[in-house]
């Protein structure tokens, strides 16, 4: 495989992850698309160039270390902050899209909840609308689950999820839902 094709998967999955990932999925799912091994030698190796690529694009490659293993993540430059911080402000200000009202309706009735639950349930990946919910202050990710913050609470004019409107059917129900997915 050559080179810029190898540079230019990995930032697609990075991308498609929506938070990065450890060279060591990395290598596992190019492995398995490639039907021969991807090294992290080979993921290490290409670092610079894709680095030097995207920022030529305004985007920056984070990689950070912990216990031995690189994790890598996609960000914007800091010289965009100003960019980005008016488009959360009018971002933040519009009202919510359907796909952020459902996740957040999901979020509210598992009380926690992973991105994969909150995926399957919708049926599309909900990374970014969980992100997006995240930015406005709606949502917390806590060791990867997903919570309401004080705010949510606030603008839905409730004190707990069990004050939701038939909490205990619709709660009970995205459960089993999930446990009889998970269990085949």
């Amino acid at each position: 495989m050559k080179t810029e094709d190898m540079e230019k998967k990995i930032i697609n999955i990075i991308f498609a992850s929506g938070e990065g990932l450890e060279t060591s999925t990395i290598a596992k799912i190019l492995s398995e698309i490639n039907d021969n091994k991807v090294t992290l030698e080979i993921i290490e190796g290409t670092l610079s160039s894709i680095k030097k690529n995207l920022e030529s694009i305004g985007l920056e490659l984070v990689v950070s270390e912990n216990t031995g293993s690189k994790f890598l993540s996609l960000t914007t430059k800091s010289d965009y902050a100003n960019i980005l911080e008016s488009y959360f402000k009018v971002h933040i200000e519009e009202d919510l899209t359907p796909a952020q009202l459902q996740t957040l309706t999901i979020v509210a009735y598992l009380k926690e909840t992973t991105v994969q639950e909150v995926s399957f349930i919708r049926g599309v990946q909900s990374v970014q609308t969980l992100r997006a919910l995240s930015t406005r202050g709606l949502v917390k990710k806590i060791l990867e689950k997903y919570f309401l913050t004080l705010e949510a609470f606030k603008i839905l004019g409730i004190t707990n999820n069990e004050d939701l409107k038939d909490y205990e059917k619709i709660s009970t129900n995205l459960k089993s839902k999930l446990t009889e997915a998970l269990n085949g």
